[in-house]
Parts: structure tokens; sequence; C-alpha cells
């Protein structure tokens, strides 16, 4: 019997889905949650009361915190944790930028995490997969390609945010937080 046979069959089981909804923003824009984080939960919130076999466990947010290294997110840690521990089965996302900022991490989750712990994963938009019920999605080329531009928008940030740092450097501007020691901020 296949791999993918074997796991469809043990898919095919389960009545409900033990579903975890993960939620992330890079950076927070001065609410005590995100307007992003809000918008990503309402909308995955919408897409659960539309599917009777998604059943939701817990929400895992990582508000504020780069998508870029699974070891900095203590919200996807935790979903994974649950995953290994059998608490839920199914992860919702809304895009795949959300999860993933690297391919590698992208790759490894779908091709091996996935099936080896027989978890449904869905992303509703950007590209949509479902696993379960269009297996077929996981081979499409704009997986990979999405998981690549992901990563790439990490490191054009990164270098746009590099410029502007040295460009303000350069003019003698400040670019700290905080000011520096025996200085105040101008509250203005």
């Amino acid at each position: 019997m296949s791999r993918r046979y074997a796991e469809k069959k043990d898919l095919e089981t389960a009545a409900e889905w033990p579903t975890g909804i993960y939620l992330r923003l890079s950076r927070e824009d001065g609410n005590d949650e995100s307007y992003s984080i809000a918008n990503q939960r309402r909308w995955l919130l919408d897409y659960i009361a539309g599917h009777e076999d998604l059943k939701l466990r817990k929400i895992y947010v990582d508000d504020g915190v780069s998508g870029t290294s699974e070891d900095e997110r203590a919200g996807f840690r935790e979903l994974l944790e649950d995953i290994y521990g059998g608490k839920i089965n199914c992860v919702l996302v809304k895009d795949l930028s959300r999860p993933f900022r690297n391919s590698a991490d992208q790759t490894r989750f779908l091709e091996e995490t996935r099936v080896r712990y027989n978890v449904r994963f869905i992303s509703t938009r950007l590209p949509f997969i479902d696993t379960y019920r269009h297996p077929e999605t996981l081979n499409m080329l704009s997986i990979g390609f999405q998981g690549m531009m992901n990563e790439n928008h990490c490191r054009e940030t990164s270098l746009k945010v590099r410029d502007v740092f040295d460009i303000k450097r350069k003019k003698g501007q400040f670019i700290g937080a905080f000011a520096p020691y025996g200085y105040g901020k101008d509250p203005d």
C-alpha cells in the first residue's frame, strides 16, 4: 500500500477535525492586538463556521514576530507541540506567508511533519490549499513559488530597512528607539 493511499485512508476516518488556527503579523501597529491579527481571526473563524467538520480547539498567535524562524515564534512552537501530542490534526491559516517566510520550513512542514502526523493543512488564500478535500493542491507549482516569494519578501524588506537606516545615520539622524544616555526624548 502506498504512503499516500495509507495517509488518505487514515484521514478519511476522521469525522471531525480538531483544528488549530495560526495567526501571525511581523510588526505591531500600535494597538494591543494588530488590526491584521484581528482581521485574520475574523476571516478564519468565518471559514470554520462554514465547515461543520472543523472543530476549533485553539488559536495560536504570534503578533509582532517575524515568520523567518520557528525558534522565535512561541505560538507556532505551541502549535507544533499540539500536533505532536495529537491535540489537533488540522491547521488553518489565511495564507502561506503567515506560518512560513522560509521556503525550507514550508517544505519541511508540508512534506514531512504534515505527512508523519496525518495533519490536514488548509490555506484559504494565496494559494488555496486543502490537503484533505483537494490533495492535488499540494502539487501546484505555485506552492513552491509562493514559498520562494515569501522568503524573498523578507530579504528585500531587510535590505530596504537597512538602506533607510544608513541614510539616516549619514544625515546624523537618531535611529534608535530610546534616547542616548543623558538625553531626553522630545515629547512631540
